[in-house]
C-alpha cells in the first residue's frame, strides 16, 4: 500500500471517527441540546410566521439561455414547511440549474422563466433576502477564520439571540453536526465533507422559511451524508423549515427519510410527489423495482439517457408528463410578515472586525507583498547604485530606477486579482442570503486597506530609495503619496478584474495586459507627442 492511499484511509478513518465522537456526544447529552438549539433559533426575527403552514410552489419553470436553447423545461411542485425535496438525476440533468432557477440565478446569459412563490407571493430578490438561504455546490468559507469564528460572525451578522448568548447556541450546533474536533482549525485546513457541513451550519443559523441545499452531500462519507441529512431533516420538521436538497445516488436510508422527491433528466421530469408514490408509479408504467435495490439507484439507471436507451429515456419523460397531475393548490400559507433587516452600524462593525482579523492573518495578500515590495525595490536601487550621486552623467539612470521601482510594484496587484476572486464571489453569497449589505463590507474594506498602500509604499521607498538611492529627504511625505497612489490604482483595477471574470486566471492575465499598456503609455517610454 503506498503512503499516499495510507494516507487518504487515516484521513477517511479520522474524518468517521469525528462523525462518531459527535454521536457519542449526542447520546450522552441526550435531547437537550436539540431543545436549546430549537429554543435559541426561534429567537431570530427575520420572520414572524406563528404557526401558519409556508407554502413553496413553481409551476412552468424554464431556464432560456441566450441561443435559445433550454436548459430545463416545464417544472412544477410544491412543497409545504417542516417537509424535505430531494432532487435526483444524473450528471447533466439539469439539477443545480433547477436550483439556479428557484434562487433566481441567471445562467450562461440566461434568465428563469416562470412562476415561482412562497405563500402566494411572487418570489423576489428582496423576499429572498429576507426567507431563504441557499447553500452552492462549492463551498468558500473564509479561508483564514477557524470554523469557530466563521459560525460566530455569521450568527452575529443573522442576530438570532442575544450577543451573551451566540457562543452558546454555536457550541451546539457544532457539536450536532460533527464538527467539534476541527471547531479550532482554520477553514483552509478543513477536508471537503467538514467544509460542507460548515456550510449548512450556517445556513441552519439563519433558520430560513426555504433552504436550498446543492449537493449536500458532496465529498462526505456515508456515516456522515447520513448523519448530516439527518439533523436537516430533524430541523425542518422541528422548525418548520422547507427544504429543497439536490442530491448524487443517496444511501437507502438517506432516501427513505425524504419527504418529497423529483427525479429529472435531459431538463425535464421524470416524476414529481412523496417518496412513498415513486415505487408505485414506476411500476405502473412498466418499470417495477427488484427487491433489496437502492431505490435512487433504480431511478437514476432508468432515466439516464448516457447509459440507457435515449428513446426509452424520452418515453418515461413524456409518458410523466402525460399521466402527471398538475394541483392548483390554492392554498397561500401563513402571511409572511417580514421585519426590515436593518444594516446599519452593526453590521458595519462587525464586517470591521471580521475583515481586520483576515488581513493581519494573510501571509500573503497584505503582509507577503510588503516584504516584496521591500526585496524588489531594494535589489534595483542596489543594480542602479552608481546613480546615487546627482551627476548629469546619471540622470538617464536615475529615472530608470525610478520607473523600475514604481511600475514593478504596481504588477503585484496581480497576486490580488486571485484573492479578491474568492472574496468577492463569498460576499456575493452572503448578500444574496441577507446575511450581510454590501455597502458594510465595500466601507469597511476600504478604511482598512487604504493605510496599507502607505505602509506598503514606506516598506518600497523608504530604505532603497532614501537610504541607498539618496533620494532627497525633502520629497519623502510627497514620494510616499504618490507611490501609494498608484499601487491604490492598480489595486482599484485588481479589484475591477477580480469581479468582472468569473474565472480568476482570466482575470490575471487581464489585469497583466492593463499594467502592461499602462508601462508602455504612461509617457516615458513613449513621448506624447507620438
Amino acid at each position: 500500500m503506498s503512503g499516499e492511499d495510507t494516507e487518504d484511509k487515516l484521513s477517511d478513518h479520522a474524518e468517521t471517527t469525528d462523525i462518531e465522537n459527535g454521536r457519542e456526544s449526542m447520546r450522552k447529552r441526550g435531547s437537550s441540546i436539540g431543545s436549546s438549539v430549537i429554543k435559541s433559533l426561534r429567537d431570530m426575527a427575520h420572520l414572524d410566521m406563528g404557526d401558519d403552514e409556508n407554502v413553496f410552489q413553481f409551476s412552468d419553470l424554464k431556464m432560456v439561455i441566450k441561443s435559445g436553447k433550454e436548459l430545463i423545461t416545464d417544472c412544477y411542485g410544491s412543497i409545504h414547511s417542516g417537509h424535505v425535496m430531494a432532487i435526483m438525476g444524473p450528471s447533466g440533468a439539469g439539477k443545480t440549474t433547477l436550483l439556479r432557477a428557484l434562487t433566481l440565478e441567471s445562467f450562461a446569459g440566461g434568465q428563469p422563466i416562470g412562476s415561482v412563490t412562497l405563500n402566494g407571493q411572487t418570489m423576489t430578490e428582496k423576499l429572498f433576502r429576507q426567507n431563504c438561504y441557499v447553500v452552492k455546490q462549492q463551498d468558500n468559507p473564509w479561508p483564514y477564520l477557524t470554523c469557530r469564528e466563521t459560525l460566530m460572525y455569521a450568527a452575529e451578522l443573522f442576530e438570532i439571540v442575544e450577543k451573551p448568548k451566540i457562543g452558546e447556541v454555536v457550541d451546539d450546533i457544532i457539536t450536532k453536526m460533527g464538527l467539534e474536533s476541527c471547531s479550532q482549525t482554520k477553514c483552509s485546513a478543513l477536508s471537503g465533507g467538514q467544509k460542507r457541513r460548515l456550510s449548512v451550519c450556517v445556513a441552519l443559523l439563519k433558520r430560513p422559511t426555504v433552504l436550498f441545499l446543492d449537493e449536500p452531500t458532496s465529498g462526505l462519507d456515508s456515516a456522515s451524508a447520513s448523519n448530516c441529512m439527518e439533523e436537516i431533516r430533524n430541523i425542518a420538521k422541528n422548525e418548520n423549515l422547507i427544504v429543497f436538497c439536490t442530491i448524487h445516488q443517496p444511501a437507502t436510508k438517506v432516501y427513505n427519510g425524504f419527504d418529497q422527491v423529483m427525479v429529472m433528466s435531459m431538463g425535464r421530469q421524470a416524476f414529481m410527489g412523496d417518496v412513498a408514490e415513486a415505487q408505485e408509479y414506476f411500476t405502473t408504467i412498466g418499470y417495477p423495482m427488484p427487491k433489496n435495490t437502492n431505490p435512487a439507484d433504480f431511478y437514476l439507471d432508468l432515466v439516464n439517457s448516457d447509459f440507457s436507451s435515449q428513446e426509452e429515456v424520452v418515453s418515461i419523460l413524456d409518458t410523466w408528463k402525460e399521466k402527471r397531475e398538475v394541483k392548483n393548490n390554492d392554498a397561500t400559507g401563513g402571511n409572511l410578515e417580514m421585519v426590515s433587516v436593518k444594516r446599519g452600524s452593526k453590521d458595519f462593525i462587525i464586517m470591521l472586525r471580521r475583515h481586520a482579523k483576515l488581513i493581519s492573518r494573510d501571509p500573503v495578500l497584505y503582509l507577503g507583498r510588503a516584504v516584496i515590495f521591500f526585496v524588489i525595490n531594494l535589489f534595483f536601487s542596489l543594480v542602479y547604485l552608481k546613480a546615487r550621486p546627482f551627476d548629469q552623467a546619471q540622470a538617464l539612470n536615475k529615472v530608470w530606477v525610478n520607473i523600475w521601482m514604481v511600475g514593478v510594484p504596481a504588477n503585484m496587484g496581480v497576486v490580488a486579482v486571485y484573492a479578491l476572486n474568492v472574496e468577492c464571489k463569498a460576499i456575493i453569497a452572503e448578500a444574496k442570503n441577507g446575511m450581510v449589505a454590501p455597502s458594510s463590507y465595500v466601507i469597511a474594506k476600504s478604511l482598512l486597506v487604504i493605510p496599507i498602500f502607505f505602509v506598503f509604499a514606506i516598506f518600497a521607498m523608504s530604505v532603497s530609495g532614501y537610504g541607498v538611492q539618496g533620494f532627497l529627504g525633502s520629497t519623502y511625505g510627497t514620494v510616499i503619496l504618490i507611490w501609494a497612489v498608484n499601487i491604490f490604482a492598480f489595486e482599484s483595477a485588481a479589484e475591477a478584474f477580480a469581479i468582472m471574470c468569473d474565472d480568476p486566471i482570466m482575470g490575471m492575465l487581464n489585469f497583466m495586459n492593463f499594467w502592461f499598456g499602462a508601462f508602455l503609455f504612461g509617457g516615458i517610454m513613449l513621448p506624447l507627442n507620438s
